[in-house]
């Protein structure tokens, strides 16, 4: 389906309108007018004349009856000094006894625009791993239909491409230019970004800002700012956008031409094998030095889909290596719906040092994600050197007292047979079964005296590897009725002072239809930096239904 679009239109509908209705694929409100950017159309009748000069001291005068908008306010300041005063209008006064009407009307720096919000609530129409690209800002300008394609080639799938190219063809691009900003939207599950006024002159500014005014749930989101620019007004001018928060692009940063880097993000573990179930996924990081196309799928292929690797080899082809080598590290980040992890320098010498680190200042939901740093290196530079990644403590960055970073899985056996051992209906009655799991040895005693050797080796194989960096909590809980599973671990947190787990589960019997003693074998996979010893509690909650 095609995105909706949500039209800013500058101040009118932006800075002052009602928020519109919230659709399953987006918002939207369609453009009624354009907006003169013209300098001295303070009242936006696409004119500069002393009916703008009135108007200028009326919003002196009274502010609350006569105020001018956000882009009447831009274009009312002509006299060369920061904001609006009487010196504007006099000025506008002198300048229409200089200029005869037609002169005045036609002058070359009359400029109309239409701006407007795509918002995409998640990544839907985008491709995996463009977060890193557009948290910060990826603008544009935009001249025709090749030059849209290739901008959006690089974030969009194409269905979203052939949706904008079908609204912006040559008959646009012939009267038009069109500024583009991809960014990304961390919270709230409505467009933030508003596009307020449009100021021309040696730059061109789009004047943007992020409004939060109601945030009611931490979403990662795309939104595509979009400045439909008249081309007479267009000269080859930079075009800048500004906000207010969030602004900092940290997707690139170069040294001496030597070198760029920038993090993907991908929300969750999607394109990753195995997600938080992949021992080489982990906060400690997952790096390499990859000097050809086969060394890069020989190292993606540990954690990667193929799916991941063909757009990893595509982008990191024969002729990328010709002249560069590649540093990755794949880092697993357990807070914020966006990239936490930033790339900051990079030290040469007998060691190259990447110098990241996390901040979590703004992180917002707990969600478990991954980052890949990428650093693109001149071949000049490498010399065979080992390459050290650097952090600052990740662990101590969320407060204790809310979700512990875990995943968590729950497998389900019902015969005892093959599987389980004839006691375990008599062991589980009563209670549960509970531990600490820290070493394969642990892991083989505690599943030993629940299940036969088949399972035990099975659930070995699977965790092989995972000691070195996680504990696993184990929980073995007899299950009465229902044909398949029917309980789920919801949540792992701290205490508040931090000396307790406790692992909320709850059971659904919702839709059981079938009489079946069974077990529940849950699991909670905690990197080992969390752990310290604490008391862990198994919480099994009523009914969830």
């Amino acid at each position: 389906m095609k995105k909706k679009i949500f039209s800013a239109i500058t101040a009118a509908v932006c800075a002052f309108g009602a928020v519109p209705a919230m659709t399953s694929s987006g918002v939207s409100v369609d453009p009624t007018a354009s907006v003169s950017c013209l300098k001295g159309d303070a009242n936006l009748d696409t004119k500069a004349s002393l009916a703008d000069s009135v108007a200028i001291l009326q919003h002196i005068a009274n502010r609350d009856k006569y105020g001018l908008s956000a882009q009447g306010l831009v274009n009312a300041d002509v006299d060369g000094v920061a904001g609006v005063t009487a010196n504007d209008a006099l000025a506008l006064q002198r300048q229409d006894s200089e200029r005869n009407d037609w002169q005045w009307h036609s002058a070359p720096d009359k400029a109309l625009f239409t701006s407007s919000i795509d918002y995409t609530m998640g990544g839907n129409g985008f491709k995996d791993g463009i977060w890193g690209t557009i948290q910060g800002g990826y603008a544009g300008v935009i001249t025709s239909t090749d030059e849209l394609t290739a901008y959006l080639s690089k974030i969009c799938t194409d269905e979203k491409i052939a949706d904008y190219t079908t609204k912006y063809g040559d008959e646009f691009f012939a009267q038009n230019v069109l500024f583009l900003n991809t960014v990304s939207q961390s919270m709230s599950a409505q467009p933030c970004l508003v596009i307020d006024s449009v100021d021309v002159g040696g730059d061109i500014t789009v004047n943007a800002y992020w409004d939060y005014p109601e945030v009611g749930e931490a979403v990662m989101s795309v939104i595509i700012g979009a400045v439909e620019f008249s081309k007479d007004a267009y000269k080859g001018q930079q075009v800048i956008w500004t906000c207010n928060k969030n602004s900092k692009n940290i997707s690139v940063y170069e040294s001496d031409g030597l070198y760029s880097a920038r993090v993907d993000y991908t929300m969750g573990y999607k394109g990753f094998k195995d997600g938080m179930d992949n021992p080489k996924i982990n906060r400690k990081g997952y790096d390499g030095v990859i000097t050809s196309t086969d060394e890069l799928t020989a190292y993606l292929s540990e954690v990667c889909t193929d799916e991941k690797i063909a757009e990893y080899t595509a982008m990191y082809d024969t002729a990328f290596f010709k002249n560069k080598v590649l540093l990755m590290n794949v880092i697993e980040q357990y807070q914020g719906t966006q990239p936490c992890l930033f790339i900051n320098s990079i030290d040469f010498g007998d060691t190259i040092t990447v110098n990241a680190k996390f901040d979590y200042s703004f992180a917002a939901a707990d969600i478990m994600s991954v980052c890949v740093g990428v650093v693109e290196l001149d071949k000049e530079a490498y010399k065979g050197q080992p390459v050290v990644w650097t952090f600052n403590d990740a662990s101590a960055a969320p407060a204790r007292t809310i979700f512990l970073s875990s995943s968590a899985r729950t497998d389900w056996y019902y015969d005892t047979g093959s599987d389980m051992k004839p006691e375990v209906w008599d062991m589980l009655e009563k209670h549960n079964y509970s531990a600490v799991i820290t070493s394969s040895a642990e892991l083989e005693e505690y599943l030993s005296k629940l299940f036969q050797k088949d399972v035990v080796t099975k659930q070995l194989k699977f965790y092989e590897g995972y000691f070195e960096h996680c504990v696993i909590l184990m929980n073995c809980q007899l299950q009465t009725s229902g044909g398949s599973c029917r309980l789920n671990v919801k949540s792992t947190e701290f205490s508040d002072d931090s000396s307790v787990i406790n692992v909320k589960s709850a059971w659904d019997y919702s839709d059981a239809d079938v009489d079946m003693l069974s077990v529940c074998l849950q699991q909670v996979k905690v990197q080992k930096e969390d752990y310290d010893g604490q008391t862990v509690n198994w919480i099994t909650l009523a009914d969830m239904t």
